[in-house]
């Protein structure tokens, strides 16, 4: 992917007149663009992290437990299937940068994340950024998947271009706490590069944080959102503003999602912000900074929609219709929240007559698509019964997709399959199905007024 936005840590922790703390502004670099001091002072604090006696309570493991759900109040588990997945994790990446910082050895560089951009083909022989490929680097994880060379691209930039282009919050974001409503680039990139690329520590909320691989996908992830809000700034910002995203850092205390919306006014300790700014690829300090502003989110699926009966492959036939100066949205309800084995959906729509076909040819050719699940053990065990066996809601724009590779005809007969699958690697259909589950299916062509449904006739 071309690089998008900008950020460097010149880290200046302005101090006003009256003494009050001011502002701090952090730049975050591209994998490709960090110094070897830079990628060093990372790997020692991450270690000096990782060394402290579990009495002490700033250590890697913390923060491994803040994520995956621990027995302290403040090891909840990370948000997950609703809007409140994008502020607690920019809450949290702060948080992570700000236990680096306390710790870092006097004399090194001001330490901030830095992004990996998996649009991109990855510089290491295992295809991971070369970085985190080297065992003597506090950055490796030996557990992370295989790949053979040469290296595929995670995940394709078309795809995100697609679902930036959205200017529903909800759709792309996520919707209200609780409702397990899912937005695309969280049930998209994100579930399917955790356990299906990365594997090992990633496949589940429980240890992803350990692998340090991790900070890098969500860095990218959080600059993603970023700039959708860049990009659709008459847009509604949140659902719930006022409810608290995230409590683990005592230092600042509970933060509200309206609170972390704007990425140049992030809260922290003594009542001063911090600003990120994420530098583009390739780009220096002195390149202009985009300041970003971060908006909202909005609509739900609509309860009600006919139940399917999940199989490896589903395939309905249906009549496209007319989408000038409107969208063509999937949405899924109930869709299951699997409690051990991370799976996908991939989405295709071709014209009726033709046979669905499990090649890549087929795939490059009529795919419109994907979303994933990944396993989420913490649920159960923090109580969330409820959602758990209701499931998520997962909503697809299908339009920049379908347009692009079919030029469908208006009136004209099409299929819709969706493919189910294992993102582990070495696992089939088999070992999944029993956890797919999904209550209903709904093809809607939505405008600026109207909403309808779309007639979907089950295909044999």
């Amino acid at each position: 992917m071309k690089s998008r936005l900008g950020i460097i840590l010149v880290c200046s922790l302005l101090v006003l007149a009256d003494g009050a703390v001011g502002q701090e502004r952090r730049y975050r670099k591209h994998v490709q663009d960090m110094s070897p001091t830079e990628w060093k002072a990372l790997s020692v604090a991450i270690g000096i992290l990782r060394s402290k006696p579990a009495t002490d309570p700033l250590t890697y493991e913390h923060f491994v437990r803040i994520h995956g759900g621990g027995s302290e109040p403040t090891e909840a588990g990370c948000e997950h299937f609703s809007e409140l997945i994008w502020p607690w994790h920019r809450a949290y990446l702060l948080h992570f940068e700000n236990a680096l910082n306390a710790v870092r050895p006097a004399g090194t560089p001001v330490i901030t994340l830095p992004y990996w951009d998996w649009t991109e083909v990855p510089s290491g022989n295992n295809c991971y950024p070369s970085a985190y490929e080297d065992p003597s680097s506090n950055l490796y994880d030996p557990r992370r998947n295989t790949h053979q060379q040469p290296c595929a691209v995670p995940w394709p930039h078309q795809d995100i271009e697609d679902k930036l282009v959205t200017n529903d919050w909800q759709e792309f974001g996520g919707g209200l706490p609780d409702a397990g409503i899912q937005g695309s680039l969280e049930s998209g990139p994100h579930d399917t590069i955790h356990p299906q690329y990365i594997g090992g520590d990633n496949r589940s909320t429980r240890r992803a944080a350990d692998d340090p691989l991790f900070w890098a996908h969500h860095a990218y992830m959080d600059l993603l959102v970023a700039e959708w809000q860049a990009r659709h700034p008459d847009a509604p910002h949140c659902v719930a503003c006022d409810a608290v995203a995230y409590s683990s850092d005592p230092s600042v205390g509970p933060i509200k999602v309206k609170d972390l919306l704007r990425i140049d006014r992030l809260p922290m300790a003594g009542g001063g912000t911090i600003e990120i700014v994420y530098v583009p690829k390739g780009k220096g300090i002195g390149t202009p900074e985009v300041f970003l502003q971060s908006l909202g989110m909005l609509s739900t699926a609509r309860a009600g929609a006919p139940p399917i009966q999940p199989r490896e492959v589903s395939s309905f036939i249906f009549t496209f219709p007319d989408l000038r100066g409107s969208r063509l949205l999937l949405r899924l309800s109930g869709v299951s929240i699997p409690k051990e084995h991370p799976y996908s959906g991939a989405v295709f729509i071709y014209p009726l007559g033709g046979k669905f076909e499990n090649s890549k040819a087929f795939l490059d050719k009529y795919e419109v698509g994907r979303f994933s699940e990944i396993a989420n053990e913490h649920l159960m065990e923090h109580g969330n019964h409820a959602l758990m066996e209701r499931g998520v809601s997962v909503a697809l724009d299908l339009t920049a997709a379908a347009n692009r590779k079919l030029a469908p005809v208006a009136g004209r007969s099409y299929i819709l399959t969706i493919v189910f699958e294992a993102l582990e690697v070495g696992r089939s259909y088999a070992d999944i199905s029993s956890e797919v589950r999904v209550s209903g299916i709904r093809l809607q062509r939505r405008d600026f007024a109207v909403t309808e449904d779309i007639k979907l006739t089950p295909k044999d």
